[in-house]
């Protein structure tokens, strides 16, 4: 919450998947109709793990992603990048795998900063180059290869190759990271937007209950003006162009709207009439049940309605809901 801006939390293993992994946060401040409050995407790392282990580095070299504190991010053997603390997972620090090469490629990464140097580790001699991948990701992490010398010596030029094979790991691991980052704030961006949609469409019911609850026009029936309300609110709840309440002539071949409101000019017109000539039986169907029409993709039941009426407004896209009193349809909103 004090964090202005992306925050990054240091490595930990998730409690419900049981990998590592980080989260990145922002805070959203408090707003009229909302409280502060902290979005978060969590990354999970297992994918690196597989992903190492599928690089060939000469014949025995392996690669790996540790951060500045010395923790695992990512090795070959995903599993030896957690271990059992008590009843909690954690990360695993370089020098827990009891592997004598990997803590010292580490410490000297820590005395004599990245870059390539050859050193003797135990018996024999390794070449060891780590890359800090600050500038790429953002993140205070470091790329290291390991590779005994005995491997190296098979290589013409193996100083120039080394050097090629390092940059080309860190741009596939960056293309890798991109791409999972871009997936994670994807997937927040259309939460987020699920969110707001949500939020507003709350925001409308509560005004239509309270406008229905309050307003005494709304209650009475007789009132031409509180159906009029009503009408507008229900266009200004669902995003619709137009909205009337149309009942059914004597013959129920025709269909009558005392009221049509117009969300575009914010105006009512009166006494709209649509006909059996103009409809045919088409008013029929709209009594059955919902019906959904679109004037685009015409159906072949509704014609008429969508080039007499629809095409002729202007009109794409109708919905129709029966009114129903008694089990018998006697009016369409």
């Amino acid at each position: 919450m004090a964090t202005d801006g992306i925050f990054w939390t240091e490595i930990y293993v998730f409690f419900t998947d049981r990998v590592p992994g980080l989260t990145v946060a922002r805070a959203m401040p408090a707003r009229d109709d909302a409280p502060a409050s902290v979005v978060g995407v969590d990354i999970r790392l297992d994918t690196l793990s597989p992903f190492l282990a599928t690089l060939r580095i000469w014949q025995s070299g392996k690669a790996m992603i540790l951060d500045r504190a010395g923790r695992l991010v990512a090795f070959p053997d995903a599993d030896r990048t957690i271990r059992q603390d008590g009843e909690v997972l954690i990360p695993v620090r370089h020098d827990q795998p009891q592997d004598p090469v990997l803590t010292r490629a580490f410490d000297m990464l820590r005395l004599e900063g990245p870059g390539r140097r050859m050193r003797t580790i135990g018996t024999e001699h390794h070449l060891v180059v780590s890359t800090p991948l600050d500038a790429v990701l953002g993140r205070d992490w470091v790329l290291m290869l390991v590779v005994p010398e005995a491997d190296l010596v098979r290589f013409v030029g193996r100083s120039s190759r080394i050097a090629l094979a390092a940059g080309s790991l860190v741009a596939l691991l960056a293309l890798l990271l991109a791409t999972l980052l871009i997936h994670e704030c994807r997937r927040a961006d259309a939460r987020t937007s699920d969110l707001d949609g949500n939020r507003r469409d709350t925001h409308d019911e509560i005004a239509a209950l309270a406008f229905l609850a309050t307003d005494p026009e709304a209650a009475d029936p007789q009132s031409s003006r509180g159906l009029q309300r009503i009408r507008e609110m229900i266009a200004r709840a669902v995003s619709a162009r137009r909205v009337g309440v149309w009942r059914f002539a004597a013959n129920r071949r025709s269909l009558i709207a005392d009221d049509v409101f117009d969300t575009a000019t914010a105006l009512h017109t009166a006494a709209v009439r649509l006909t059996a000539e103009t409809v045919g039986e088409d008013c029929a169907l709209l009594a059955a049940g919902q019906v959904e029409v679109d004037a685009l993709q015409p159906n072949q039941h509704f014609s008429a309605l969508s080039h007499q009426y629809l095409a002729a407004n202007g009109t794409r896209h109708l919905l129709s809901v029966p009114l129903r009193l008694a089990g018998k349809t006697v009016a369409l909103l």
